[in-house]
């Protein structure tokens, strides 16, 4: 079986997110005869490690200046590289768009789509929106975070959660 960990909120300068796939890729190596795939942003679209764990970057910009983290935005790159591994398992690690573009995949392909909620979207959709149009917008931010997420778990197999909190 192989295994696919996508997430945008990666950091190859440390983070509690690395820490948690660096640990399941170092698992699915030592212990199961599973291959794992990682696919998070970078500089450029490469595939940066081989072998029974592979990782890929796609592709994007920093997020801000001073920021370790960057959007995934080559995606067309990013549906060939689901194309070419073929995963039977896909686990978000993040609900932004290149979840949605591996959930569509997943479900048209036959392979299992899974979230894992690392971090409360609402919260922070709203803190971002609230910075720069003030609170008028929080009745709708928290509304349409609502519904989307809703989305996508509808169409998902599951979604985990590490913490109640």
């Amino acid at each position: 079986m192989k295994v696919c960990d996508l997430t945008q909120i990666y950091s190859p300068r440390g983070g509690g997110v690395r820490s948690y796939l660096e640990a399941k890729r170092k698992y699915i190596r030592d212990h199961t005869p599973h291959e794992h795939l990682m696919i998070v942003p970078g500089a450029k679209t490469e595939q940066v490690e081989g072998g029974r764990t592979r990782l890929w970057t796609v592709a994007g910009p920093l997020v801000n200046r001073t920021s370790r983290y960057r959007w995934m935005l080559d995606l067309p790159s990013l549906l060939r590289i689901l194309h070419d591994e073929h995963p039977q398992v896909v686990e978000a690690g993040d609900p932004y768009h290149a979840a949605m573009i591996a959930r569509n995949w997943a479900n048209r392909r036959g392979s299992n789509f899974f979230m894992f909620y690392h971090s409360h979207f609402p919260d922070a959709l709203l803190r971002t929106v609230l910075k720069f149009a003030g609170g008028w917008a929080r009745g709708w931010v928290e509304k349409v975070a609502g519904d989307y997420l809703r989305n996508m778990a509808l169409n998902s197999r599951g979604i985990f959660v590490a913490s109640r909190h």
